[in-house]
């Protein structure tokens, strides 16, 4: 669970962008590998869909 301020806008890309890291930090090494800021992208063994709104998936692209 992720707190917030009462004034936080919806469709933050930085919310989103926080909750994907620590949903990638929950997985098992061998699938997370390649998926951390950083990481060589070679090391990806496994694909990770992520999916938003449509009103912050325009940063992410």
């Amino acid at each position: 669970m992720r707190l917030r301020p009462g004034n936080a806008g919806a469709n933050n890309v930085g919310d989103l962008v926080g909750v994907l890291d620590a949903a990638i930090a929950g997985l098992p090494e061998q699938i997370a590998a390649g998926h951390h800021v950083g990481d060589d992208p070679a090391l990806v063994a496994r694909a990770v869909q992520v999916r938003s709104d449509s009103a912050a998936s325009r940063t992410f692209a």
